[in-house]
């Protein structure tokens, strides 16, 4: 590792504090996601038996549709979990200045961004103000980590 590499640059230090924090709001809210798909999953089984037993057949596809959305909730949920653990293992990276690390900030970013979107879409389509800020803030560190000479200089990338 040449002396280059051994020192972070602001922008990398910044980045890494960033996905720190994003990890770990990420972890408690997709438990909680994972929690409420799961409670959801078991409503949907007592309303499936009780709409076996009542004469309304109709109201079955209301229950399919419900045990589909506590599904994808739910898978939702620990696909978030696992990209938490994975943002926890590239912040360390980019603290220790990892030439993966680099690329991994950029890809946990942008899955990030993804995420968003799709539980927006999941959860009725509209932006909530903390999502706006935290797809801009990733938005912020991809391009800081890709324009920043310094940066790419300490991890190898010039």
């Amino acid at each position: 590792m040449t002396e280059a590499q051994q020192s972070n640059s602001t922008v990398a230090v910044l980045v890494g504090v960033y996905l720190i924090l994003l990890a770990a709001a990420s972890l408690c809210i997709n438990a909680i996601l994972v929690g409420c798909g799961g409670v959801l999953g078991g409503l949907t089984v007592g309303l499936a038996d009780w709409v076996g037993q009542s004469n309304a057949p109709e109201a079955g596809v209301g229950v399919v549709a419900l045990g589909a959305i506590s599904g994808l909730i739910t898978v939702l949920g620990i696909i978030g979990l696992a990209l938490s653990v994975a943002t926890f293992v590239v912040a360390a990276g980019v603290f220790m200045v990892k030439p993966w690390a680099y690329i991994g900030a950029i890809v946990v970013n942008g899955a990030f961004i993804v995420l968003q979107v799709l539980t927006t879409i999941v959860s009725g389509g509209a932006l909530g103000p903390v999502n706006i800020v935290l797809i801009v803030l990733s938005i912020l560190a991809i391009v800081g980590l890709l324009v920043d000479e310094n940066t790419k200089r300490a991890f190898g990338r010039v």
